[in-house]
């Protein structure tokens, strides 16, 4: 008999939260507007994980690939590399998704599927298993916010 007291109060106290008194002692409604924000990583109107990511990765057949890539907020990326010492540049555009909402993404293309951890200002290659490279090399394969 308490616990069906205590959660009539309860309710009753709940719902009392809901309502405002105007200057005549009038109960009305809360109407104030309530935004909602649907950005997996941030409250801001711009997501954190959105612009542009760079950085040197290791090469087998020259001094490394400059690297960078974009991403925008519509789900779209841009990737640009140059392979060092040899001149070879590329551009390869297309769209992501999130594995992970807020930490894993996949690039795809054409040309490519890679996943990528989005983590705090760095954007870090995974390996074909879907893992963080270990090592003496693993900070290779981080690219960082511009």
């Amino acid at each position: 008999m308490k616990n069906t007291h205590f959660a009539v109060f309860l309710l009753a106290l709940s719902m009392s939260a809901c309502v405002q008194k105007n200057e005549k002692n009038e109960e009305k409604p809360v109407t104030d507007s309530v935004t909602v924000n649907t950005d997996v990583r941030t409250n801001s109107t711009t997501p954190d994980w959105v612009g542009e990511y760079k950085g040197v990765i290791p090469c087998e057949d020259c001094d490394g690939i400059e690297t960078s890539i974009t991403l925008n907020k519509d789900s779209t990326y841009i990737l640009k590399t140059t392979y060092q010492g040899k001149g070879n540049t590329s551009e390869d555009k297309g769209t992501f998704t999130w594995l992970e909402p807020g930490s894993r993404v996949v690039l795809k293309s054409n040309d490519i599927e890679q996943v990528y951890l989005i983590g705090n200002e760095t954007l870090t290659i995974l390996n074909s298993e879907g893992k963080i490279t270990e090592g003496e090399l693993a900070d290779d394969y981080v690219l960082k916010k511009q």
